[in-house]
Order: C-alpha cells, then structure tokens, then sequence
C-alpha cells in the first residue's frame, strides 16, 4: 500500500532520487549541477516552513512521487512549486492516478491551516490537461474554482515567479498562464465554526449548498 507524508530536510535523497530517475521538468531536461544546486536550495526552506516537500512511497517504501507547495500564511495562500512522479510517462491518466493522492494530502493540510487559496504557474497545456483529467482522481480539486490571472511570455520570468514562490525556470516553448484556484464557500465555513466566534455563522452563497445551522 502507497504512503504519503512530507519529508525533512535530512531525507531529501528521496528527491534526488526522482530527479535521478526522471530529470525532466515543464519539457526540459536539468543536468546534474542543476538538481544538485536545487535540493539544496530546498534545505532551509522546509526548516523555515516556508516550503512543504509531499513525497508518495510505494509498498517498499520507493518514492514515486513528490507534489511541493511553497506556504504564505500571511497572505492566506499556497503556490505549487515542482510536481513530479520518478517513472515518466507522455499519459497523463497514468500519472494523475498517482499524484493525486500527493495533491489532496497538500490540500488537506492547507485547508487544515486556513489557506483556501493556491497559486500554480505553468502552461496552459499542461492546466487544462491536469484540470479535466486530476479532477477525477482528486477527492478535493473539485471543491475549486480557477481563474487565470496572468500569462508570462515564453522565455520570460517576471516578479510574479518571486511572489508566488515558484523559483522555477524560464519555459523556451510556451507562454506561461499564472492559475489561481479557490475554495469553494461552502467548504471553508467549518474551519471557521470550529472557533465558535461570536457572530460567525457561516453564510453559504451557493443555492445547491446546504444551508448553514443558526
């Protein structure tokens, strides 16, 4: 049976060992200084809590995949930083079936933290294929809406890859669409309730949802 847990900063072999395996990233291929230079950027990240590394293993404790999410609890909100399964593959049904799991353990511990909002920044290729294929396997990515707040340019990195923590590469073979999703109403009024303020009720705003308890 497959496990997922966010890992250390002393176990992120289990990373290398994903690149090693599988060194691409958005098309292009990193070389070994590249990934090198990158794990250990990650080190005092994840001791800040600034960044989270979510890695799925398998049954002999093998990883197969990593989802990471860099955390922004002042600003309420979680940008996904690199997704990635070890064995690659051009079918994307495949790999969902896998990271999907890694994705609704990232956003059950965001949502658990009061972050209802995420940031992902790749091309809209790669969006809308994870949209329509991810939403089946995922247990929560259909409580989201997106929207698409920005396109970069091929080639380019802008001020926005700094914002929402992305720290990723300049993509040479497609405009890059910055995608906002947000959590429906109607599954953020629990996290409030819990802390029984005085004049909170939870109003829902959607006709279909249940209608909150007075």
């Amino acid at each position: 049976m497959n496990t997922i847990r966010f890992i250390n900063s002393h176990e992120l072999e289990y990373v290398r060992h994903i690149f090693n395996k599988n060194p691409w990233l958005v098309g292009e291929k990193l070389d070994l200084d590249e990934i090198d230079s990158l794990i250990k950027s990650w080190a005092p990240q994840i001791d800040s809590g600034v960044l989270k590394v979510n890695v799925l293993f398998g049954e002999q404790d093998e990883p197969l995949a990593m989802y990471t999410g860099s955390i922004f609890k002042d600003l309420k909100y979680w940008a996904v930083g690199y997704t990635k399964i070890a064995n690659r593959t051009s079918h994307f049904a495949k790999s969902a079936r896998i990271m999907a799991p890694a994705l609704d353990h990232m956003l059950e511990y965001t949502q658990s933290q009061g972050l209802f909002r995420f940031h992902m920044i790749a091309p809209a290729k790669h969006h809308n294929i994870r949209n329509a294929i991810m939403i089946k396997y995922s247990n929560h990515l259909k409580n989201y809406n997106w929207y698409d707040e920005a396109v970069i340019p091929r080639g380019e990195l802008t001020s926005l890859e700094k914002k929402y923590g992305t720290n990723r590469r300049p993509c040479n073979w497609s405009d890059i669409v910055l995608r906002s999703f947000i959590l429906k109403q109607e599954y953020r009024v629990d996290y409030f309730r819990q802390f029984q303020y005085q004049d909170y009720k939870g109003s829902i705003t959607s006709s279909k949802a249940p209608r909150p308890s007075l």
